[in-house]
């Protein structure tokens, strides 16, 4: 069993239906809790408790703090990964060079925990690892870390690249490039001249529903680096929080709505609707059909290939672009469907329903597509799509 010492195993379960950002960030731990013990149950102990993120290289005057989740191999003292999860509230990373030399006896300054994403409640980081002697401990340790990002919704929706066709200076500080993640937008910065900018002459140029992140080369050494919320705070230690700036701010994209569902081959070819349509749909009794439809499919698509193309890097495009034909894009979305029914059909049903099929194949390969999108400002929304992939499906255990 897993334990989530603390809140958790002293009726913090209770608490975290209270709404108030603790709350909300213990519901999340519970979340990680029961997905670690459902996967991995007997094998790993979860201990947590709220402390400071200076430990793990963030600053904040705020004092909100973080819900640390240790992972520890049942009857291991040390744990083997360490994630914390934060309510909003404005952090700076110092690079570690920067900070002030440590006193005696005191450990050195600690590089910036990495941050793995933001939803509505936590930013959720995850600190560097030691290395670990037992040859099976980076297995257990990426098991773990699949199922707290799958537990907390991170990395199901693609980040979106905001093209900039032309340079955009804000505040003393030339913009090199955005993308928009799930309730954070991720800004890198160069210093045009004059001082640094502060904390509320950022949140005032690009502030909206999401976690300004914000790293700011100056030329000078490594990037400084600020988690933004809408409201902001002084990060000296030290001072009093202040509010957000008064007043509402001038949108930096003005009329920018974010694509949040996954891009889709429909996305990128509106006019195979009427095909798609007609395909078998992705339910555990549809498999034959599917697997049909899908060899003549793939006879199609090797007949008639797409092509390699020149791409407008101006408008989010690589330098060469794949243009797949409409048969490619209908064996993808086949193989994306058979996928989909296969990882929800009984296997005792899908035996017999092969059978009856006379399919005596263990496995299958099809070729994928990858449709992400680029949204220019001052353009449009433009998609593209990957050179087709081998992909292979298992029928059978």
């Amino acid at each position: 069993m897993v334990a989530l010492a603390g809140w958790l195993a002293a009726g913090g379960a209770a608490r975290a239906d209270e709404d108030t950002p603790r709350g909300r960030v213990e519901a999340l731990a519970a979340r990680v809790a029961l997905a670690v013990d459902g996967r991995l149950h007997g094998q790993v102990e979860l201990r947590s408790a709220w402390d400071d993120l200076d430990g793990l290289g963030w600053l904040t005057s705020a004092d909100a703090g973080a819900l640390h989740l240790r992972f520890h191999r049942r009857g291991e003292a040390e744990p083997f990964a360490v994630y914390a999860l934060a309510p909003w509230q404005p952090l700076f990373a110092r690079p570690a060079e920067e900070a002030e030399p440590p006193g005696p006896g005191a450990p050195p300054p600690a590089e910036p925990a990495e941050l793995l994403g933001v939803t509505a409640e936590a930013m959720v980081f995850k600190a560097a690892q030691a290395p670990v002697a037992d040859p099976a401990g980076p297995a257990l340790r990426g098991e773990v870390g699949a199922l707290v990002e799958a537990a907390l919704g991170l990395g199901a929706v693609p980040p979106a690249a905001l093209a900039l066709p032309e340079p955009l200076t804000l505040e003393g500080m030339r913009v090199v490039s955005v993308r928009r993640y799930p309730h954070r937008l991720c800004v890198a910065l160069e210093l045009e001249g004059g001082p640094p900018p502060t904390p509320e002459g950022l949140v005032r140029a690009m502030r909206g529903p999401w976690v300004l992140d914000a790293a700011l080369a100056t030329g000078r050494g490594p990037a400084r680096r600020w988690l933004l919320p809408p409201s902001w705070a002084e990060l000296e230690p030290g001072d009093a929080p202040r509010p957000a700036p008064a007043g509402p701010a001038e949108p930096v994209f003005p009329g920018y709505q974010p694509k949040t569902s996954p891009d889709t081959p429909l996305d990128f070819r509106p006019s195979l609707a009427p095909r798609f349509a007609a395909l078998p749909p992705a339910t555990s009794e549809a498999v034959p059909r599917l697997l049909l439809a899908l060899e003549v499919a793939r006879a199609a698509a090797l007949a008639r290939p797409g092509a390699w193309v020149a791409g407008n890097p101006i408008l989010g495009a690589s330098p060469r672009e794949w243009a797949p034909s409409d048969e490619e894009l209908v064996e993808a979305e086949l193989g994306r469907r058979l996928e989909a029914a296969l990882g929800v059909a009984a296997p005792e049903a899908l035996r017999r329903a092969l059978e009856r099929a006379g399919e005596r194949r263990a496995e299958i390969v099809y070729r994928a597509i990858e449709i992400t999108h680029a949204d220019v400002m001052g353009s449009g929304r433009y998609f593209y799509a990957s050179e087709p992939r081998p992909r292979a499906l298992r029928l059978r255990p």
